[in-house]
């Protein structure tokens, strides 16, 4: 490295500058700079002689740094070049969008003429926000608005992706074409199954003793059909 490298950030406590070192020429010195003040300098001998980036240290060195909002430099005032493979900073404060704004999920979905299938991404893993957060902050308090959608009372059965497990259901009304659904709680992806809430309707009389009933669910889904001698103690039919 020949040019300064720089960084600008706000830190919080215990904050790190991390660089992992590969090979060095003849005569590199690495420094590093906080707001203009030197507060590392370390000498770095050509251990094996050469000129070629061979990993010939594969070494870390760390610099503490302090709270608060600096810029952070990594120089070379030494006679010739050393070569990093990485630099890394450790208790970075979240950026903050003007205005309040923030990100939201990401998400796809097919539209079937009863039932449709959803995909939600949290901000956080996926590109500008944070795709390379190794620990996802949870997602709290989102939803997800569908437009051009069709009018009536619609419900959602969330799972994770990565298990199949069954999440929390969530109801909502589409209005004025658009649909907005609460989220559950969740750190990486969701997955639902969207339709229209079952609904049983009476249809009519057959005979002095029984009714007709229509039910209308979602392709495939679970019911369960119990009966009644009196409308008030019900037991499992089928």
């Amino acid at each position: 490295m020949r040019v300064p490298f720089k960084l600008s950030a706000w830190l919080t406590n215990s904050a790190r500058l991390i660089m992992h070192l590969n090979s060095v020429s003849d005569g590199a010195v690495l420094t590093v700079r906080v707001d203009g003040t030197e507060t590392f300098r370390t000498n770095l001998a050509n251990l094996d002689g050469g000129y070629q980036v061979n990993n010939e240290y594969d070494v870390e060195f760390t610099v503490n740094l302090p709270s608060g909002n600096h810029l952070v430099e990594i120089r070379n005032p030494g006679g010739d070049w050393f070569y990093l493979d990485w630099v890394g900073l450790e208790q970075v404060l979240r950026a903050t969008y003007p205005g309040g704004w923030e990100p939201s999920p990401a998400a796809i979905g097919l539209q079937g003429d009863r039932e449709s299938l959803l995909y939600v991404v949290a901000p956080d893993a996926s590109y500008p926000a944070g795709a390379t957060n190794a620990t996802l902050p949870l997602q709290q308090g989102k939803s997800l608005t569908l437009s051009n959608w069709t009018s009536g009372p619609f419900l959602a059965q969330w799972f994770d992706p990565a298990t199949a497990q069954r999440l929390n259901d969530t109801q909502a009304t589409t209005t004025n074409g658009n649909l907005t659904l609460p989220l559950p709680e969740f750190r990486e992806d969701l997955a639902a199954a969207l339709y229209p809430p079952p609904s049983l309707l009476a249809i009519g009389f057959a005979g002095d003793r029984a009714f007709h009933f229509r039910l209308d669910s979602e392709p495939g889904g679970p019911c369960v059909i119990e009966k009644s001698p009196n409308l008030s103690a019900w037991a499992s039919f089928l």
